[in-house]
């Protein structure tokens, strides 16, 4: 005859059991300087342009 299997050990609470308090908007702030913007082309894409001029749809 098999032996009894024991019931399974119950699992410790999982730290993320209770997520934490809510921040509120008006407290959250940059802690770092973003940075300066990355570099922006202009108006137009002339990689774009380029490639629509080449293939003859402009």
């Amino acid at each position: 005859m098999a032996e009894p299997v024991a019931p399974p050990a119950v699992a410790p609470r999982s730290k993320y059991a209770r997520l934490p308090d809510p921040v509120a908007p008006e407290d959250m702030v940059a802690t770092q300087d973003p940075g300066p913007l990355p570099y922006q082309r202009g108006e137009f894409d002339t990689d774009v342009e380029w490639m629509l001029r080449t293939v003859g749809l402009g």
